[in-house]
C-alpha cells in the first residue's frame, strides 16, 4: 500500500511539472507574438515595409503557440480519466475553431470601421489577448507553481487576518494567537479553519487521531484561558471566532529549502540531551539545534558519578554522547558557555560570551543547584559539593591523602558519596539532620535496615543531628560532639535553578511552572528536568524526567504528547545495598500493609495496598520484583497473588518466578528500552558487555537500576547462542 501510494504521488507530481512547463511555453509564445506583432503593426500603419527577420520570428512564435497547445492536450491526457482523455482532442479542435471564428468576426467588423485593421499581424495581438482573458487562470497558476518548484522566489510568511466579530474580542483573540508559535497556528489553521479531518491530519503528522483531537483541545483551552484574563474579551464569542476561517498564506523558503527551525536548549545535561534526541528523532533536517552548557565537555550520566568517585567505572563510561555524535547530527554544543539572559519578546538568548542565539523553540533544562547550609567554615579548601564531574575530580584528588571524611546529608546523593569515599579507603561518617536515612523515600523500619547494612559495610551514620561548624581537621556537631575530618562533602539536597527564567518574566514557583506539554508561561518556551514544576511537583528521579524530555521534544516539534505526572519509583544500589522505593510509604485509613523483615539477612519488604491495587512498595536487600512493582504502580493493575505471598514468605527467594535471563517487556523504564531490542542488539552487533549494550540501546544509562537485568539478559542470550552452535 505504502509503495503504491508513493508511486502514485510521484507520478502525479511529475504530471503537474509537465503541465506547468507547457503553460510556461504557452506564455512565452504569447509574449513573443505580442512583442513582435507591435512593431510589425506600427510599420503597417505607417506604410513601411515589414522587417524580414522580425516576420519570421513572429511566425515562429505563432507556431510555437500551437505546438504548446497540442502538448497541453497530451499532458492533460496523462492526468485525466480515460473517458475525458478521449474528448480532449475534440475539445482542442472546437477551441481553435471558436477562437478563429471569433477572430474573423471581430476583424471583419474592425475592417468596416477602418482599413488599418486589415493588417494580418493584428491576429497575434488578438489571439494573445483572447486566450489570456479566457483561460488566464489555467496558465498563471501552474506557471507560478513551476517557478516556486524551481526555487526562484520562495519566502515563507504566515498571516492571520483580523477575525470577524466584536472588535475587542477579535483583538484579544489575535493577541492570544500571537502567543502561539508558527507550528501551533498552522495546526489550528489545518484542523479548525480548513476543516481537515482528524484521520487525514493524523497521517500527515504521523500520529494517532486521538492525539490530534487532544492537541486541538489543549490549544483551544490555552487560547480560552488567555482570553479569560482579558476583561474586554467575550469568551463565548471567542469560541465562535475560533471556528471562523483564518486566512493563511504559506510560502516556502529561499532556494527551495525548508527553513530549519532554531531550537535552543539551555542546559547540556541528561534532560537537555534527551530533549534534543527526541526532537531529532522524526525530522532531524527540520532543526538547527544549539545547546548552551555550563560545564565543559559533553553531556554525561550524573547518576554514575558515585561509581566514578569509587573508581568502579571510567570517564568514558559516564559519557552519554561523544563529540562526533553532536557533529554528525548537526548539534552546535556550546560547552562552558551558559546562558546569561533570555528575551522572550524578541525570542533570543544571550550566552556568557555575549553571543546572541535566536530561537523558534527554547527549552530550559537548567537543572538544580546544591543546597549549602549556612555553616561556618564552608569556604575551606577541603570542603566540596557533590554534584558535577569536576566535583568528583576534586574530591578524588583530596581523598588520596585524606584520613577521615564527613558527608553532610543522608539522602541518596550523600550515601553514594560516602560509598565512593569508602571504596577509596577513606573512613567516612554520614551526618543527617532528619530522624532517618533517605527520609523522602524510606519509612523508619526500612531506613533502619539500610542503616544496619551500611554499618556492616563500614559506613558510620549519625541521624537527627546537624553540622555546626567546619574546622581544618574536624567537624563540630550541634550537640557538642566533634568528628575527625580533613575532607568534607556537602550533599544536603538540591534546589531548582530558576533564576534565569525568573529574570525573563517566566512564571516560577519552587520550579519553572509548566503544563502537561511542559510549556512555560512564555510562548515557544518549554522546561524539563529538575528545574521544572509540574502540577506542584518537582521531580528528582530520572524516570519521570526522561518522560518530561520526551514530551517536550515532541511538543516543540509540533507533535502532540502529554506528561500527566508520575508515581516516584526507583531501583537503586545504595553503597552496594539493593533498594527499591516507589509510591506511598504508608497505607491510608482504608488501606493495608504487608511487611516482612529479616534483620540477620538485612532484608525488608513492604507492600502498601489500596484495595487490590498497589499504592507503594519498599524493598531493602532484595529487589527481585522491582520492575514488576514499577509497572503495577504505573498501571494501577491488581497485585498478583504470588506477590502477596512472596511479601509474607521468608523462604521465597523471588516473587516473579522468572528464570535467569528472563526480563519484563520493558527492561529500562528510563529509556523505554524493550527486551526484544536488547536481544536484537546483542545478536546483531555481537555485544559482550553491559557498557556496549548501553551505548547501542541506551539501556542502563538512566538510573542504572536495570543493569543487573541487562547483564542477566546478556548472559542468557550468550548461553542460548552457544547452545545453538553446539547443536549445529
Amino acid at each position: 500500500m505504502g509503495g503504491t501510494a508513493a508511486t502514485s504521488t510521484s507520478a502525479s507530481g511529475r504530471g503537474e511539472q509537465r503541465l506547468a512547463g507547457v503553460m510556461v511555453m504557452l506564455l512565452v509564445a504569447l509574449a513573443g507574438s505580442i512583442a513582435t506583432a507591435v512593431p510589425l503593426f506600427v510599420d503597417s500603419v505607417r506604410e513601411r515595409p515589414a522587417t524580414g527577420p522580425l516576420v519570421y520570428v513572429h511566425v515562429a512564435f505563432g507556431c510555437a503557440f500551437f505546438v504548446a497547445l497540442s502538448l497541453k492536450v497530451v499532458a492533460l491526457r496523462g492526468r485525466a480519466r480515460p473517458a475525458r482523455a478521449r474528448r480532449l482532442w475534440t475539445s482542442l479542435v472546437a477551441h481553435i475553431a471558436a477562437l478563429l471564428s471569433t477572430y474573423t468576426l471581430v476583424t471583419g467588423v474592425l475592417v468596416m470601421v477602418s482599413a488599418v485593421w486589415a493588417d494580418q499581424h493584428l491576429a497575434a495581438s488578438f489571439w494573445a489577448v483572447a486566450v489570456v482573458l479566457a483561460h488566464g487562470r489555467h496558465y498563471w497558476r501552474p506557471a507560478i507553481k513551476l517557478v516556486r518548484s524551481l526555487g526562484v522566489s520562495r519566502v515563507r510568511t504566515a498571516k492571520l487576518d483580523r477575525p470577524a466579530g466584536g472588535a475587542q474580542t477579535g483583538t484579544a483573540l489575535l493577541g492570544a494567537l500571537a502567543n502561539l508559535d508558527a507550528g501551533e497556528r498552522a495546526f489550528l489553521d489545518l484542523s479548525l479553519m480548513r476543516g481537515i479531518g482528524d484521520d487525514r491530519l493524523a497521517r500527515l503528522l504521523r500520529t494517532r487521531p486521538e492525539e490530534v483531537a487532544g492537541r486541538r483541545a489543549a490549544l483551544i483551552a490555552r487560547l480560552v484561558e488567555t482570553l479569560a484574563r482579558d476583561a474586554a474579551a467575550d469568551v463565548t464569542q471567542a469560541r465562535a471566532l475560533l471556528r471562523e476561517p483564518l486566512a493563511s498564506r504559506h510560502v516556502t523558503p529561499i532556494k527551495g529549502r525548508q527553513t530549519r527551525r532554531r531550537l535552543v536548549v539551555i542546559g547540556a545535561g541528561m534532560a537537555g540531551l534527551a530533549v534534543v534526541e527526541e526532537a531529532l528523532r522524526d525530522r532531524p533536517a527540520n532543526w538547527h539545534v544549539t545547546m548552551l552548557g555550563e560545564e565543559p565537555g559533553v553531556a554525561y550520566n550524573r547518576i554514575l558519578l558515585s561509581k566514578l568517585l569509587a573508581g568502579s567505572c571510567q570517564e568514558s563510561d559516564v559519557v552519554l554522547r561523544s563529540p562526533s555524535w553532536f557533529d554528525a547530527h548537526g548539534v552546535d554544543l556550546r560547552a562552558a558557555s551558559p546562558a546569561a539572559s533570555i528575551d522572550v519578546e524578541g525570542r533570543t538568548v544571550v550566552d556568557a560570551r555575549g553571543a546572541v542565539h535566536r530561537y523558534d523553540a527554547l527549552v530550559l533544562a537548567t537543572g538544580s543547584r546544591p543546597v549549602v547550609p549556612p555553616v561556618e567554615g564552608f569556604e575551606g579548601p577541603h570542603v566540596f559539593t557533590f554534584r558535577t564531574r569536576s566535583d568528583v575530580d576534586r574530591i578524588a584528588a583530596r581523598a588520596r591523602n585524606a584520613r577521615a571524611a564527613v558527608v553532610m546529608g543522608g539522602g541518596l546523593l550523600g550515601l553514594e558519596a560516602a560509598a565512593g569515599l569508602l571504596a577509596r579507603g577513606v573512613p567516612v561518617t554520614v551526618v543527617e539532620a532528619a530522624d532517618r536515612l533517605m527520609a523522602q523515600q524510606l519509612d523508619a523500619q526500612a531506613a533502619a535496615t539500610l542503616d544496619a547494612a551500611l554499618t556492616r559495610l563500614g559506613i558510620r551514620t549519625l541521624v537527627a543531628c546537624r553540622v555546626h561548624s567546619i574546622g581544618c581537621k574536624s567537624v563540630a556537631l550541634d550537640d557538642g560532639r566533634e568528628l575527625d575530618a580533613d575532607l568534607v562533602v556537602v550533599a544536603a539536597g538540591i534546589r531548582p535553578e530558576t533564576s534565569l527564567a525568573r529574570a525573563a518574566g517566566i512564571e516560577t514557583a519552587r520550579g519553572v511552572v509548566v503544563d502537561d506539554q511542559m510549556r512555560t508561561s512564555a510562548p515557544a518556551v518549554w522546561s524539563v528536568g529538575e528545574c521544572a514544576e509540574h502540577r506542584g511537583t518537582v521531580y528528582g528521579l530520572w524516570a519521570p524526567l526522561a518522560d518530561q524530555a520526551r514530551v517536550a521534544g515532541a511538543s516543540a516539534g509540533g507533535r502532540f504528547a502529554t506528561f500527566s505526572g508520575a508515581v516516584p519509583a526507583t531501583t537503586l544500589k545504595v553503597a552496594g545495598v539493593d533498594l527499591f522505593a516507589g509510591g506511598a510509604q504508608a497505607a491510608s485509613a482504608d488501606g493495608n500493609e504487608l511487611v516482612w523483615s529479616d534483620e540477620d539477612r538485612g532484608v525488608y519488604r513492604k507492600l502498601v495496598l489500596d484495595g487490590d491495587r498497589l499504592a507503594g512498595a519498599l524493598l531493602v536487600g532484595d529487589n527481585a520484583p522491582a520492575a514488576e512493582l514499577s509497572e503495577l504502580l504505573a498501571s494501577g493493575s491488581p497485585v498478583p497473588r504470588r506477590l502477596l505471598a512472596w511479601s509474607a514468605d521468608p523462604t521465597a527467594p523471588a516473587a516473579n518466578g522468572q528464570r535467569r535471563g528472563d526480563a519484563p517487556e520493558v527492561v529500562c523504564t528510563c529509556r523505554q528500552v524493550r527486551r526484544a531490542n536488547i536481544i536484537t542488539a546483542i545478536r546483531a552487533g555481537g555485544l559482550t558487555t553491559v557498557p556496549e549494550i548501553a551505548r547501542v540501546t541506551g539501556a542502563s544509562t538512566g538510573c542504572g537500576g536495570c543493569a543487573p537485568q541487562v547483564e542477566a539478559l546478556l548472559a542468557a542470550t550468550s548461553e542460548r547462542e552457544d547452545e545453538l552452535v553446539l547443536t549445529a
